[in-house]
Formats: C-alpha cells, structure tokens, sequence
C-alpha cells in the first residue's frame, strides 16, 4: 500500500534555478524554460534552455512546447536579466518531442546533476500523446539518456524535482490526474532503475498548482495558496 502523503516543503539548492521564462528576464526571447547549474561537475554553472525556435505553439495542455534543447556556457545574470551569447555551444534537435519543460536535479545520487526534460510523444508501451519524463545526463557534449520514463503512476499536470527528505537525492513531486479529474500530489524516488511511487497525499483537490513565484514547494489549492510538509512519512499539505 502507498503510504499517505500529507506536507513537506523544500528549499531548492542555491546552485540550481529552474524557470518558465516571463517576458523580461532572458535576452533571448525564444526561449520559454531555462536551468542553471553545473552539469559537467567542472565548478561552472550552465544554462540548459528549452527554445521554441520563434514559434509560440501550445500543447493541447495549453503549455508552450519547443523544439530545441540548449546548454550555455557564457551567460551573466544581471539584476535578475539573464543575458545569453549569441549562440548555445550545444543545441539537441528535439522538435518530434516537443519539449516544454527541463529542470535539473540529481535523481539517482551520483552526485552530479540530471537533465529532465518533459516530452509530449507517443512511446512503445503507451501509444497514445501525452507528456513524458525524461532525464539525461550530460557528457562529451552530448546528451546521454538515463531513464525516458513512459509515464508515471497517471497522467500529470505538471512536476518538480527537490529533495523533499533530506537525503541528498532528488525526488519527483507531482500533481496527478485521478479518474474523477480531481488532482493529488504524488512523490517518486529512484529504485537504481527508474522510479516508484514513495508516497501520494490523501487529500484531493479540483484544481492544484505549483507556485512557481518561489523556490520553494509550494501549491495554489483550490485557489488557496498552501504550504507542503513532509514529517514522519507523511506529506501535509497546510
């Protein structure tokens, strides 16, 4: 049985920023989701964008999907304005994915960063269009698949990667589709293979959001803004 989940809240580490773009805070306009953080383990921090190419398409998800995937090397941030180079020094041609979202956390505890990157595609054991988890690790320049997830335990809104208990590992937290279309809240951590559900809320809502204004985990509940705890096994969800 799934343990009940009940409320925790994480800090995000300081090293690592993840974001869906405004209009305002990058110089390059087509790009809609962005992280930074040192992804060759080399002391550097890079960007890793999603970048939709000039085309503003959405997903029947009404989310704005691209068609790249892009590492920075050289960027600055200044007064919250990132300004890029001109040119990524890598560029992954992803448009038959259409991604739309990539964050970076390390899942597996290898003590290095991994690349998640939301998919919207058909897969081998699930033939049918919806958004999927994949995650890659970064080496030699090129983008090395660690687990192209088909799905998880049901369709989600939306997910973010922190560490929610403390043992230096990232795990998924996810807002998840139920049959009756109410939302719940569900964690995943690595089995050394992909990921198995760790434990889900009890509580179930009409409506649940991420509160992306702030690092923290944080959730927009039936229009209420509502704090996440995990303790003693249990998320609460205040």
């Amino acid at each position: 049985m799934y343990k009940k989940l009940m409320i925790f809240i994480c800090m995000v580490s300081v090293l690592i920023s993840c974001n869906k773009v405004s209009d305002s805070n990058i110089s390059n306009k087509d790009i809609i989701s962005y992280c930074t953080g040192d992804i060759d383990s080399d002391g550097a921090c890079e960007l890793i964008a999603v970048n939709d190419g000039g085309e503003r398409k959405k997903l029947p998800t009404k989310e704005t999907y691209g068609k790249f995937v892009e590492i920075y090397k050289e960027f600055t941030i200044d007064d919250g304005k990132i300004i890029l180079g001109s040119e990524p020094d890598y560029s992954f041609d992803f448009s038959n994915m259409k991604p739309s979202k990539v964050q970076l956390g390390d899942v597996d505890g290898d003590g290095k960063l991994d690349i998640s990157i939301v998919m919207y595609k058909k897969v081998k054991f699930h033939n049918a269009l919806a958004k999927r988890p994949f995650f890659y690790n970064f080496k030699s320049g090129k983008l090395v698949p660690l687990w192209l997830g088909s799905r998880l335990s049901r369709p989600f809104d939306d997910f973010k990667l922190a560490d929610i208990d403390n043992d230096k590992v990232s795990e998924i937290i996810s807002i998840e589709e139920l049959e009756d279309k109410n939302r719940v809240l569900a964690v995943y951590k690595w089995n050394g293979f992909g990921f198995d559900l760790f434990i889900q809320s009890h509580e179930e809502f009409k409506k649940l959001m991420f509160d992306n204004t702030v690092t923290e985990i944080k959730l927009i509940a039936d229009g209420k803004e509502r704090e996440v705890k995990l303790i003693d096994g249990k998320i609460l969800i205040e």
